[in-house]
């Protein structure tokens, strides 16, 4: 058994022989492989053959590309891309929004989204890799966040042995709530927009306390908050003393 690169006779097998593994090395380009069985007619026995098996050739180069993962970034904030590509001769970024790359023709330039991709909230990324007779593209998709909005409620008052609903709160662009107190008080629920707070004994010993809302935003973005300070009034009190005696027909204070 033979084997030929080229004409060239790299390898050769004779006898009962066990399986074995061998490779060769060859250059870039075009090559003949040649595999040879040649039959001693004098001796006959055995299998009178040779296998081969599991030949392995160098892959077929093919040009590729990848825009990389969805992303999400914060208004304000420009987005690395993270692509990769292989046996290309060019590269090109072309976005559905107006921002701006830092160079279009890199595998990873930077990106700046403009006024108006914040305000759709995301746009997409495009990737286009040509290579010698094949154009492979690749999309991705940047969500773009904007900062969250909180607003907790304006100055209150509340009576000693009553509870307040914050009714007056809102929020936009968050992902979690969180309502926390200067005081010692407590919510029903501390991650809800609207809950009821009843104040504790420490709260209503003193003048008044603070009611902070924090909204954590969407993708990481930095959190806000906003609060208010609630007044602690003492029920009223009256009193009626001191009797009097008048004759008919007097007025008494």
């Amino acid at each position: 058994m033979r084997f030929y690169i080229d004409n060239t006779k790299v390898g050769e097998w004779a006898g009962e022989i066990s399986w074995s593994r061998v490779s060769y090395p060859v250059t870039a380009g075009t090559h003949t492989f040649k595999w040879e069985y040649m039959k001693d007619y004098t001796v006959s026995s055995g299998s009178d053959c040779a296998w081969i098996d599991y030949i392995t050739l160098p892959p077929t180069i093919n040009t590729n590309g990848w825009a990389g993962n969805n992303a999400e970034i914060c208004a304000g904030e420009t987005h690395q891309l993270n692509a990769t590509a292989t046996y290309y001769n060019s590269l090109n970024w072309t976005t559905n929004g107006s921002g701006t790359f830092s160079n279009p023709a890199i595998l990873n330039p930077v990106y700046t989204p403009s006024d108006s991709d914040i305000n759709s909230g995301q746009v997409v990324l495009k990737l286009t890799v040509t290579g010698n007779t094949t154009v492979v593209e690749s999309e991705m998709t940047l969500a773009i966040h904007h900062s969250p909005e909180v607003y907790a409620g304006e100055p209150v008052g509340i009576c000693h042995g009553a509870i307040l609903e914050l009714t007056a709160s809102n929020a936009t662009n968050y992902s979690e709530l969180i309502w926390t107190s200067s005081g010692d008080g407590s919510f029903d629920d501390a991650a809800s927009l609207h809950p009821v707070y009843t104040p504790g004994a420490a709260d209503l010993a003193s003048a008044g306390f603070t009611l902070t809302l924090s909204a954590d935003g969407l993708g990481g973005c930095a959190s806000v908050n906003h609060g208010f300070a609630v007044g602690s009034h003492q029920l009223p009190t009256a009193s009626l003393s001191g009797d009097q005696s008048i004759c008919a027909g007097e007025t008494a204070n």
